[in-house]
């Protein structure tokens, strides 16, 4: 769809199942020397993030133990700054991420009536996890009957195409609250015309432009495609490069394989990996 890869490495070794991901919970020593109350909130060497999700909350920060996501862009740009420095992201680098991931695809949760059943239990009867429970008959879970996230809605114009709309629409308009059809918060664009009326961010998007130092690279990409270019490439290998075993055998499309790649060799699990799970 015209992302900037230079490269791209073949040759990460996975493991055939889950197994060794089982000890990713911490110990009892490592639970009573670090309390986590409210998930969102946990200190090293737990995740920070809330339990099921991969970075961190989109709607907003947990703030209370047992309390509902806030959705405050400020707040969400400190979760932003600790979830991606723990994944040896700087601000840069963020911000080249979040706004290239979302020059793509669309989020799902126009069924109200929320997902289906979860993996464990779709895959023995041979069904999708987490299908949609709206529609009827083939188009039951598909389509705008879909729910994924629980989101609502595209992030740009464009969304099969690559560009740096992401950037241009934060700075360009004005960015509201409100609960979408999945019951979560998200953000349109106030007064909106009929031609973008659909367009939507998170609340960890809207953050971007409430920090100052991620505010300064939102306008930098949004004037500088290049710029954002050689941003977004130089992360995303990194991202996806590192971590894991790698195969004596590892190939790249283009270019000698980096010498950071295969002296990783990650085969065990460090102290910071501990997750609560």
């Amino acid at each position: 769809m015209g992302t900037p890869i230079k490269q791209f490495c073949l040759g990460r070794v996975d493991d055939s199942d889950g197994t060794k991901s089982l000890e990713l919970g911490p110990t009892e020593e490592q639970r009573e020397a670090t309390p986590c109350e409210v998930q969102g909130q946990c200190q090293r060497p737990l995740g920070s993030t809330t339990v099921g999700l991969i970075y961190l909350n989109p709607e907003g920060p947990v703030v209370e133990a047992g309390g509902s996501p806030v959705p405050d862009p400020s707040l969400s740009a400190k979760d932003i700054r600790d979830a991606f420095s723990r994944m040896d992201a700087d601000d840069r680098a963020t911000v080249a991420l979040i706004g290239g991931g979302h020059a793509f695809g669309k989020c799902h949760g126009a069924c109200p009536d929320g997902p289906g059943l979860r993996p464990s239990e779709a895959y023995a009867i041979q069904q999708s996890a987490w299908q949609g429970e709206c529609g009827e008959g083939e188009l039951k879970g598909k389509g705008a009957n879909a729910f994924t996230s629980g989101f609502e809605g595209p992030w740009t114009s464009q969304p099969t195409q690559w560009d740096n709309e992401f950037f241009t629409g934060l700075l360009e308009n004005e960015w509201e609250k409100f609960v979408g059809p999945g019951g979560h918060w998200q953000w349109r664009i106030k007064n909106a015309s009929e031609s973008d009326g659909g367009l939507m961010r998170l609340t960890s998007d809207v953050a971007l432009i409430h920090d100052d130092k991620y505010l300064e690279i939102v306008k930098e990409f949004a004037s500088d495609m290049k710029a954002f270019e050689t941003a977004f490439d130089k992360a995303w290998f990194k991202l996806t490069h590192s971590g894991g075993t790698w195969s004596p055998e590892t190939k790249c499309d283009h270019g000698d394989t980096p010498t950071w790649v295969m002296e990783q060799q990650n085969n065990r699990m460090l102290d910071t990996d501990a997750v609560l799970v």
